[in-house]
């Protein structure tokens, strides 16, 4: 019996959101929750690659494959299953001596988060596969979810990153952010889980930008990591909401739900869910208040973000 471990870090976007995919320049945090896939290669005959994922220690969905040619055998869910084969078959189409062993092999994912928070729980599984399957991680997610890959960069980053696509090809490079006042920088979930893919549809259809918007979110990224002051911080922070509000034709988050909070709030991935960054300058009194809001959980900036 063989054991293979594949761990992936999970992700937020602090800038760059949507341009990303137009060649903005990124800045992407890299986190420290995870989801790791276990292989057990049993050495018994077979060809059949039995699936359990687990959030937090308890099972939400199992399926049988004949890895053959990946025909979902059962499953407690048909979605997922067909998903999961999907990616199963992109790996065999760019490796195809994927899962070739005639041995009886077990696949586990386990993740330390509520995948109700929107942090990557697909991008750590194409990660994770792709390491498996020994394939290019961002050809693998092109063929399965598509995006801009920056949380393909963040699975397996030691700290924060730059990211951004140069002729469609991504180029990544370490961002050194390491904010001094990083005890005034929290995040709270805002409870509602936004899909990507359909928040990138209507980004393609209705978005308003120039190249020199491109220019100006690329300038921001970059100035994001020189900031010395919490203040200067928020104020690029708050330019580039300015600027994405105008870009999305979307009021920015706070003036749709924070009005009365003295600092800081900037939407981080799709608009309008999943998790906000915000500043303070006691993160107890931040929590107090977003608990009066009834927004779970708050995590200071120190608890959430990989750092190298």
């Amino acid at each position: 019996m063989q054991e293979f471990l594949f761990p992936s870090n999970t992700k937020l976007l602090l800038s760059g959101e949507y341009l990303v995919t137009r060649g903005a320049l990124a800045l992407a945090l890299p986190l420290k929750f995870t989801q790791t896939l276990k292989i057990t290669d049993t050495g018994l005959p077979g060809t059949e690659l039995l699936w359990q994922s687990r959030e937090k220690g308890k099972i939400w969905f199992e399926a049988t494959f004949d890895y053959d040619d990946f025909q979902i055998i059962a499953t407690t869910d048909k979605h997922i299953a067909t998903t999961l084969k999907q990616i199963l078959l992109a790996s065999r189409e760019m490796n195809a001596g994927f899962l070739t062993s005639n041995h009886e092999m077990h696949a586990e994912t386990e993740t330390d988060f509520k995948l109700q928070w929107g942090l990557g729980s697909s991008s750590t599984l194409i990660s994770s596969i792709a390491r498996w399957a020994n394939v290019n991680p961002y050809r693998l997610l092109q063929k399965t979810f598509g995006g801009s890959g920056y949380d393909i960069a963040c699975a397996t980053a030691q700290g924060p990153i730059f990211y951004r696509l140069i002729n469609q090809q991504p180029e990544v490079k370490t961002a050194d952010f390491h904010p001094s006042f990083s005890h005034q920088i929290g995040f709270v979930y805002l409870g509602k889980k936004i899909n990507s893919r359909s928040s990138m549809a209507k980004f393609n259809q209705k978005s308003n930008f120039s190249e020199q918007t491109i220019q100006q979110i690329s300038r921001i990224s970059m100035d994001l990591t020189k900031a010395a002051t919490i203040e200067t911080f928020e104020e690029l922070l708050n330019e580039h909401e300015r600027i994405m509000a105008e870009v999305l034709q979307i009021q920015p988050i706070k003036n749709h739900f924070f009005n009365d909070y003295p600092y800081t709030l900037k939407s981080l991935g799709a608009w309008g869910g999943d998790f906000a960054l915000f500043t303070c300058r006691n993160l107890q009194e931040a929590r107090i208040y977003f608990q009066q809001k009834s927004m779970q959980p708050v995590f200071s900036y120190e608890e959430l973000v990989r750092s190298a």
